[in-house]
């Protein structure tokens, strides 16, 4: 079974079906058009992948430049965000260090993107708690500031990242995580929101396989014990005014 960074590197086909199938109410674009007024914006988004936070926003901005670090997931959103071809760019870089301007967007945006920066940083380290705490406050710093640097005074930076798939209730799946999220609360300002963003497939079946290609074996088999098409989630959406 492939790793995340597998997947990232060379199965964007089979991500997108499975983010396809997330959030089929609706949730997080309801939750974005009521946090931010995307009418006209200028756009940065990090991690942008194959495009599924883009298109909640897509037909309001005037220009997205969208970053990634892997040039397939890339490839795959120019394919899925060809509808806003004329107003959106589409490079490769690392999160810290994006090839933009200071100031120079309305908006900056990431989903699922930066956990896992947090989580690499953290693991490159060894088993320290000591010395992934430091590193998940250092990361921590580089993609908060980073992002900040990019927005206009008076703007926006927005974080959606997970609080657990296939559970009840909301729950950070890892401590680097739980970390990173008490850090965007209480060091750098952010205020939180939580949303249920379920998927829904065609079967249960769909639904274990779906989920094991992706989360791994454990979850999937989870899933299929669970019996059901619609997979709970839920989605922490941080934001911050500049």
């Amino acid at each position: 079974m492939p790793t995340m960074d597998e997947i990232y590197d060379s199965d964007a086909a089979g991500y997108d079906r499975l983010v396809g199938a997330e959030d089929y109410r609706g949730e997080l674009t309801r939750l974005l058009h009521r946090l931010v007024d995307w009418a006209g914006a200028r756009v940065v988004e990090a991690g942008i992948g194959t495009g599924r936070v883009t298109r909640c926003y897509g037909d309001s901005v005037r220009f997205v430049e969208g970053f990634d670090r892997s040039q397939h997931m890339l490839d795959r959103a120019r394919e899925n965000l060809h509808p806003w071809a004329d107003r959106i760019r589409l490079r490769r870089a690392d999160h810290r260090r994006l090839p933009v301007d200071d100031e120079c967007a309305d908006v900056f945006v990431e989903g699922w993107a930066f956990g896992h920066a947090v989580v690499d940083a953290a693991g490159a380290v060894g088993e320290s708690a000591g010395d992934r705490e430091a590193a998940v406050r250092q990361v921590t710093r580089e993609l908060v500031g980073e992002a900040r640097r990019v927005v206009r005074p008076g703007g926006t930076v927005v974080i959606a990242e997970t609080l657990g798939t296939n559970v009840d209730l909301p729950a950070t799946p890892l401590p680097e995580l739980a970390e990173f999220y008490r850090l965007l609360e209480r060091a750098h300002g952010f205020t939180r929101e939580t949303i249920r963003t379920d998927y829904r497939f065609a079967t249960p079946d769909e639904a274990a396989r779906a989920c094991g290609f992706f989360f791994g074996a454990e979850l999937g088999a989870a899933v299929r014990a669970r019996g059901q098409a619609v997979v709970p989630e839920y989605t922490g959406v941080w934001w911050v005014r500049v």
